[in-house]
């Protein structure tokens, strides 16, 4: 008798042990990029004592944000699921405007960032285009002074290097980076929400 009812109490954990899985699994499913985590720390650096409206955001966090949410397309809702007992909403106003402040101000950098990358490979493509145009000009003298001839050594080699560094930088730059924009980008325009679990 008193085995049946420890089978029957086991049972019943088992149960409701998969049944708070299964609730789980419907929490992340509802939320594009879904993180489960077990306080409001684990979203900071463990470095950082100040308050929650200036602190670091954790490295672990943002490398974890940034591989959930290079899966999710289109617009982003950020759901954090934390245990109900952990919950305070004061802090979730905060720890929101924190989290918008951080992406949207990695954003603008990193487009910053990218227009000037743009600017320069312009700039080189020009400058490698006129010394091309410069020693064609010099090629078409035909003469044979040692200056045009020095020049033309010059400006030839100086302008098929300046040209393709300046496409090189328009059309192949690094790929990390722009993958780096878009995530801040999505991030700053997310909805962030915190659920209990």
């Amino acid at each position: 008798m008193p085995s049946e009812k420890a089978e029957e109490k086991a049972e019943e954990k088992k149960e409701a042990k998969l049944k708070e899985e299964l609730e789980k699994q419907e929490l992340l499913a509802k939320g594009k990029v879904s993180l489960i985590i077990d306080g409001y720390n684990d979203l900071f650096s463990d470095f950082d004592s100040r308050p929650y409206s200036h602190r670091s955001l954790s490295d672990d966090f943002l490398r974890e944000a940034k591989k959930v949410s290079y899966e999710a397309s289109g617009e982003i809702e950020l759901r954090f699921l934390i245990p109900g007992i952990h919950r305070h909403a004061p802090d979730e106003v905060i720890i929101k405007k924190r989290l918008k402040e951080h992406f949207r101000k990695h954003a603008v950098i990193l487009e910053h960032e990218e227009k000037q990358r743009s600017r320069k490979g312009i700039i080189f493509s020009i400058i490698g285009f006129s010394f091309m145009l410069f020693a064609t000009y010099i090629r078409t003298l035909e003469s044979s002074e040692l200056i045009f001839t020095l020049l033309f050594v010059i400006f030839e080699p100086a302008g098929w290097f300046a040209l393709w560094f300046g496409l090189d930088t328009l059309f192949y730059s690094p790929k990390e980076k722009s993958q780096e924009f878009e995530f801040y980008r999505k991030m700053a325009k997310a909805e962030i929400i915190f659920e209990p679990y």
